[in-house]
């Protein structure tokens, strides 16, 4: 039993100095995988943050995207069969579009996205940066509308 007490100790001291050295000082900018800084430090740290941020926004919402497109398609095929409102089928084939353009949007940038480029040259990093921002920012939009429409149209039943 006192080994056990002396072993638990032991791995409880490890873990604490483990911790209090990776909170080392913060005072100076943090560069980590591609010179990413937690804490943007210029305009082209500013900008990969947002980039990020709106990546992160559209992988937040990717599988509602997917239960949407599917409910869009069955509702789409639904009153196709039925046949009795080709109008309302037709909004929800347009809702199916867009949720499957909003998800060749994001795949395709993420694709397309090179995290690294350009790291020796900050100018044209930070146009490149300004250009996949506007691509990211289109794709939010298109996710938004999509998502908009399919709730839009479920609220009308």
């Amino acid at each position: 039993m006192k080994n056990i007490f002396i072993i638990g100790c032991c791995c409880s001291a490890l873990l604490l100095c483990a911790v209090s050295c990776r909170s080392g000082s913060t005072d100076g900018p943090q560069s980590g995988l591609n010179h990413y800084r937690p804490v943007p430090a210029n305009r082209e740290d500013s900008l990969l943050q947002e980039i990020l941020d709106l990546h992160d926004y559209g992988m937040a919402r990717m599988m509602k995207l997917s239960r949407y497109r599917t409910r869009a398609q069955h509702q789409y095929d639904s009153l196709l069969r039925a046949g009795n409102n080709r109008q309302k089928a037709g909004s929800w084939k347009q809702a199916q579009d867009e949720l499957v353009r909003a998800e060749e949007l994001m795949q395709e940038w993420m694709g397309q996205f090179k995290l690294d480029s350009l790291q020796n040259d900050a100018g044209k990093r930070v146009v490149y940066l300004e250009g996949e921002k506007r691509k990211v920012q289109a794709m939010k939009a298109a996710i938004d509308a999509g998502l908009m429409l399919t709730d839009s149209l479920s609220l009308d039943r």
